[in-house]
């Protein structure tokens, strides 16, 4: 079992046959007004054009670290039931080897069957939530990054889950191996400057990683950084967030 003390946090546990998630609601102060366009086709071209260059650049500061194996992970984009444009994000199990009990996207280390990156980020969508490549509507891979620290090269693709059922949570087949719970949050609610924090990394010197902090969620490290990296292409008009003018010369 598990609890969790918040104030603007609403937490429903639910069990079935086919899943058991956490749906989350987060509530802000700030509210951004974020709708369903951003998942059309015009915005999709206009982001992953600024994506492909932003995330080339964004890349650099860590291209010296070496790296010895590959990985994906999906950044899965989709609609709640209340229809509000939100990020679906992971809590890994405590039987994992790596990452236990911290947020991240599906993903996983390549394996050599894969095709390329995205078949590994979609095989591996679907070995932890259950869903199918059908139902998710591909954007596109970006630049690899390293995760700092494991020598895994990680690289992000870009996604829209477009499940028939109007309720993506209820019915994800979670493998609960690999993963604990999945919750959505509205993109909203991570345009709002009190939730965004930094922090720093030995391996890469004066480099500043941004952190999500949450009502107590705290989304960090890579998939704070590749979040980041998404929200700064899909919604550049609501996510303001830039870092010091002296880490990235193109923000």
């Amino acid at each position: 079992m598990w609890s969790i003390n918040m104030s603007h946090l609403k937490l429903v546990r639910t069990r079935s046959l086919r899943s058991q998630f956490v749906r989350t609601i987060v509530s802000s102060e700030h509210r951004s007004n974020v709708d369903a366009a951003v998942f059309s086709a015009n915005n999709r071209e206009r982001c992953m054009n600024f994506l492909q260059e932003y995330a080339t650049e964004y890349s650099k500061p860590f291209r010296a670290l070496k790296t010895n194996r590959s990985a994906a992970v999906l950044v899965p984009f989709c609609l709640s039931d209340s229809g509000k444009p939100s990020v679906l994000l992971t809590v890994r199990s405590s039987n994992v080897f790596r990452y236990r009990g911290l947020i991240c996207f599906p993903g996983g280390i390549s394996d050599p069957e894969d095709r390329d990156a995205t078949h590994t980020a979609l095989r591996e969508t679907n070995e932890e939530l259950g869903i199918a490549d059908s139902d998710i509507d591909v954007w596109g891979p970006l630049h690899p990054f390293p995760s700092l620290g494991t020598r895994i090269l990680v690289t992000p693709v870009i996604g829209v889950v477009r499940m028939q059922s109007p309720d993506i949570l209820r019915d994800l087949r979670i493998n609960m191996e690999e993963v604990e719970r999945a919750f959505l949050l509205p993109l909203e609610s991570l345009c709002d400057s009190k939730t965004w924090r930094y922090t720093m990394y030995s391996e890469v010197k004066g480099y500043q990683s941004p952190v999500f902090i949450l009502d107590g969620l705290k989304i960090w490290g890579l998939t704070g950084r590749l979040l980041h990296l998404a929200l700064k292409g899909l919604i550049p008009d609501q996510y303001k967030r830039d870092y010091p003018a002296n880490v990235f010369k193109i923000l």
